[in-house]
């Protein structure tokens, strides 16, 4: 769950095979021979039983995921069936591998409750509202190590071996739901229906919670009490819609060319803007980017709105134009410019001179699929392109002098703000695929689940604007449609790098320019782990990493919680940053209008703050659930009903246990942990589907004793016949 925004990182999840607790047989050969010839010494084996112990006793996971909950397992290892043992060796360590070895019990530790009230909750009153979520502002991070500690063997980070005075073990936990609550597993979209969510079980009927899950709930909490890093953040590029004032309407295409043996992305115009002969006078720029005088587009009426059948097949334009002296306003023929007052529209359908010309039909398309279609389409657009016979789209050549330079960063602001549109799509939205393109450019977008994204290609062609310094001119905007949505100056990364570059995931952006010794890593990066995000790929030096010191089991159901049937949610609507007023504020303002930041001002001033980091208000927990204000309403034949989803929640008083297992750890990291856990007596936290809305309200109760192993009794030869809980002393949590 990303912290900022609360929505699913699905940039973070990957798609995996598993096999549900599948029996696996091992067999193993130890070549004594070759161990005696190479002087091996005797606790060559005592290390041997060691591990297998630690095998059996559910110790070693298998597999990737194993924090997450994936991988567990014990192990049955038979007797060693060999008579080439060394002599001398420990009894107990020939006991233990001629004995072999059953997976051992592990002691549960003593769950006391505290059911201490949740803090008292406010309803809104009158015209007050209390927005279901808020924020933790952040502030600079508290350092525990540096990148640099990596490469040391000390206790700060290695994980080598188990140092002296740290601690092992693990504690157990239980979750009591005080609302309803529910934990999704698969999702089946419906014709015109809500989505069924199916719960996650475990063994194919028993309700749970997935190890994941617990383990984003904790790492999230002890991210904040501990000042860390926020593990989880997506780099969004944010846009807002431009206003239709500043529509574009010059039109060009996207051709490559090789530049010192480099790709290098160009723009070929193809026709004007519109202009007019008051305020928006055309730039006297435009006349030296067609140097070989104006061409206007045409308008092609849909008169029944059949695009791909209505006057494809021949196309006639007046000409030629000419540019006025002061290269100001285009002349021709009489009548052959389509004017609305002052305002230079296009070529006139209608003319003296009309001429038979190649050109390029421009069509958005009638897409019936598409959930919020064009109802006031009128038009296709006819382009004429006389000039670009033989024109290739990728030559290994200088590009041509008509063409205009596509700067790297003005292609990938709009392929960013373009993935940030598609990542919104829903399975609920079929083949309404966003953004939109001209039909008959790209294969269907659909095919792939999630969609692919839309980026700009060579043969393209776009609406652009240019720079108005020059020459030389280069192109300072490109898109598919004429309003399309201007770039907020600042990414999310930039916005809390403004509070501390430490705040970011471990990734490229956080490291750049900064040497190891300089890069913080939190606590919570510790315990949980990290693995570096790049944003472009660097073979040359290796991704930072460490290995978490947390493993998380999945939450067992022990108590049935209230009967409760089927219901339909509300529509939940993923987040949509920036909504300024709700993810950001003004620093330094007294009152909420001082604090407030409007969406097209975003990220202009250096006073832009994010809020922090995001967590969702509780309700009245005592509330009937029947007339809950998750529940929807709606009828049957309601046309959004494809945007909601049907449940069945786990009820009031359900309750689920599962363990926490840690390794390494100093007594102020276990004391975070269990801070974390349970804060305070009356705080309840957030779990499951539909937070926003009011569900999955719970309270953790955590084991007041903490089962820490000693580590020197077990890894010793006698602790190789002794039970598992014979390693266990208890401390207090």
């Amino acid at each position: 769950i990303d912290r900022f925004t609360g929505g699913g990182a699905e940039h973070r999840k990957f798609a995996a095979r598993y096999f549900w607790k599948p029996v696996i047989k091992v067999e193993m050969e130890v070549d004594c021979g070759a161990l005696a010839k190479a002087g091996a010494s005797k606790d060559v084996w005592a290390l041997l039983g060691m591990t297998l112990k630690d095998l059996a006793d559910g110790r070693i996971g298998i597999g990737a995921g194993s924090a997450k909950g994936f991988g567990a397992c014990t192990a049955r290892v038979k007797a060693l069936e060999t008579s080439g043992l060394p002599q001398g060796l420990e009894a107990p360590v020939a006991e233990a591998l001629q004995s072999g070895f059953e997976p051992g019990e592990w002691p549960a530790a003593a769950i006391t409750e505290d059911s201490t009230p949740m803090a008292g909750t406010e309803a809104a009153t009158g015209n007050r509202f209390y927005n279901p979520y808020h924020f933790v502002p952040v502030e600079p991070v508290e350092r525990v190590a540096t990148l640099a500690d990596l490469r040391d063997e000390n206790s700060k980070l290695g994980l080598h071996k188990y140092h002296e005075g740290l601690l092992t073990g693990y504690l157990d936990c239980r979750v009591t739901a005080e609302t309803p609550m529910f934990v999704g597993a698969a999702q089946t979209p419906q014709h015109q229906a809500p989505t069924r969510v199916a719960p996650y079980q475990r063994d194919g009927e028993e309700r749970a919670i997935p190890a994941s899950t617990l383990r984003g709930l904790v790492s999230s909490h002890l991210e904040v009490l501990t000042k860390s890093s926020l593990r989880v953040l997506h780099n969004a590029t944010y846009s807002v819609r431009k206003p239709k004032e500043e529509a574009l309407s010059a039109l060009g295409m996207v051709v490559r060319r090789k530049v010192d043996g480099a790709w290098r992305w160009f723009i070929l115009p193809l026709v004007l803007p519109m202009f007019d002969l008051g305020a928006k006078r055309l730039k006297p720029v435009w006349k030296e980017v067609f140097p070989d005088g104006p061409v206007l587009k045409q308008y092609a009426p849909l008169w029944d709105r059949n695009w791909p059948e209505y006057g494809i097949e021949r196309r006639d334009v007046p000409g030629p134009l000419r540019w006025n002296p002061g290269g100001t306003d285009v002349l021709g023929p009489a009548g052959a410019v389509k004017m609305a007052g002052p305002v230079r529209l296009a070529l006139a359908s209608v003319a003296d001179g009309m001429v038979n010309v190649p050109g390029i039909w421009r069509s958005l398309g009638w897409l019936a699929d598409r959930q919020f279609q064009e109802t006031k389409k009128r038009h296709e657009l006819f382009l004429p392109t006389p000039h670009i016979q033989g024109l290739e789209k990728e030559a290994e050549r200088p590009p041509e002098k008509n063409l205009i330079p596509l700067p790297d960063e003005v292609r990938e602001r709009f392929n960013r703000m373009s993935q940030e549109l598609t990542a919104q799509w829903k399975p609920s939205d079929g083949r309404d695929v966003r953004p939109y393109e001209p039909a008959g450019t790209r294969p269907d977008r659909y095919d792939t689940q999630p969609p692919k994204d839309l980026t700009i290609e060579p043969g393209d062609v776009v609406y652009f604007a240019v720079t108005q310094a020059g020459p030389p001119w280069e192109v300072s905007e490109v898109s598919f449609s004429a309003i399309w949505r201007a770039c907020i100056p600042k990414t999310t990364y930039e916005f809390f790098r403004d509070v501390d570059v430490d705040l970011l995931p471990m990734s490229d952006a956080r490291r750049a320019g900064r040497r190891n010794a300089e890069v913080a890593v939190t606590m919570a990066e510790k315990l949980f782990g990290f693995v570096e995000m790049r944003e472009k790929e660097n073979p040359e030096e290796p991704l930072a990493a460490l290995k978490g010191r947390l493993r998380f089991t999945d939450g067992r159901l022990v108590r049935a919680g209230e009967r409760m049937g089927e219901c339909k949610l509300k529509i939940l609507s993923s987040p949509k940053p920036p909504a300024p007023a709700m993810y950001f504020y003004r620093a330094g303002g007294l009152n909420a209008s001082q604090q407030f930041v409007a969406k097209t001002k975003l990220g202009s001033d250096p006073a832009h703050r994010v809020k922090g980091r995001k967590c969702y208000l509780h309700q009245d927990p005592d509330q009937d659930p029947e007339g809950a204000p998750w529940r929807s309403r709606t009828p049957a034949n309601d046309v959004n009903n494809n945007q909601r989803m049907t449940i069945t929640p786990v009820g009031k008083g359900a309750q689920f246990e599962f363990r926490i297992w840690f390794e390494n750890l100093t007594e102020p990291e276990l004391a975070a942990l269990v801070g974390a856990l349970r804060p305070a007596p009356e705080v309840r936290h957030k779990l499951g589907l539909g937070k926003p809305l009011g569900l999955g309200t719970v309270r953790l109760d955590v084991s007041t004793t903490v089962g820490v192993i000693n580590l020197k009794r077990r890894y010793s030869a006698e602790g190789l016949t002794q039970g598992a809980g014979r390693h266990v002393e208890w401390t207090l949590a």
